[in-house]
């Protein structure tokens, strides 16, 4: 289990079981001591959204230290006595709730620091905060979608903001229409401007019209029809969370989609300038 993942990357409210984790795996998420060989988390590679730059995020030392000496005290204690052992979750679940921060490495005065905040409720723990947003840190990695086309750009914003808020099912609408509005129909209108018989497109199902139009649709689409009906599944069938879980890998299908549409783009672009250019040639 990658804990940099709930750290940086995982939703606000998302609830982890306690029992699949181990005593290591709860002190590495919930502290961190200068001093101490026991935390090894001690950066974080995002992005600075008051940098507006990549970045290393460097680890604060956590305020609970003399809990968890007293904590290593009582493990020597009961080995010596024979008694049972209390794992590190039992022994802080008067605390409660545990806060990580991480400094950025390009500003000395720490304001512009990442905090993540855990909260302990019975045999679970859930990431309640998390500041800067998930939608902050991943902002730029969107940001080439923009100048392709900024309705893409803005349907995949509204969808990392609603998910890094803990909200599952309606990213996955602002994900479908992408695809439908802005990768399929604009292929099918253009078969239609080239012949009014290709009107009836509109009335096939998505994978119909995926096979029908393969040869002029990105490849992972084509090889990964299933998006679209899992898509559809999220926003009618599956629960908030079971979204939220499958969210960042429906998240990078899209991207991957994007990603060839605009190779694709680029490559027209610069087959049309170099034609120019040979054209406009005096030789």
């Amino acid at each position: 289990m990658d804990l940099k993942i709930i750290l940086i990357k995982d939703p606000i409210y998302k609830k982890y079981k306690i029992k699949e984790f181990s005593d290591d795996d709860l002190i590495n998420l919930f502290l961190h001591f200068d001093d101490e060989n026991l935390t090894n988390i001690d950066f974080l590679d995002s992005y600075c959204p008051i940098c507006n730059s990549e970045t290393v995020f460097k680890s604060i030392e956590t305020k609970k230290k003399q809990e968890f000496i007293n904590f290593q005290l009582s493990k020597v204690s009961s080995i010596h006595n024979f008694k049972f052992e209390k794992s590190f979750i039992d022994s802080f679940k008067e605390t409660e709730m545990f806060v990580r921060e991480f400094s950025c490495s390009r500003n000395k005065s720490n304001e512009h620091n990442l905090t993540i905040i855990f909260k302990i409720i019975g045999d679970d723990f859930y990431k309640i905060c998390q500041f800067p947003s998930i939608a902050d840190l991943t902002n730029p990695k969107i940001e080439k979608y923009r100048k392709f086309n900024i309705e893409i750009y803005k349907e995949l914003n509204r969808a990392i903001g609603l998910s890094s808020h803990g909200i599952g099912v309606a990213p996955f609408v602002y994900l479908r229409r992408i695809l439908e509005k802005h990768i399929i129909n604009p292929i099918i209108q253009e078969k239609i401007k080239e012949n009014t018989d290709n009107k009836d497109l509109i009335l096939l199902d998505f994978k119909s019209k995926i096979d029908t139009l393969k040869n002029e649709l990105p490849n992972f689409l084509t090889n990964n029809p299933r998006i679209y009906s899992i898509l559809s599944k999220g926003i009618h069938q599956l629960e908030e969370q079971e979204c939220l879980e499958i969210f960042p890998i429906i998240l990078n299908s899209i991207e991957l989609i994007l990603d060839e549409q605009i190779e694709l783009q680029e490559k027209i672009n610069k087959e049309l300038e170099i034609s120019k250019l040979i054209n406009n040639l005096k030789i």
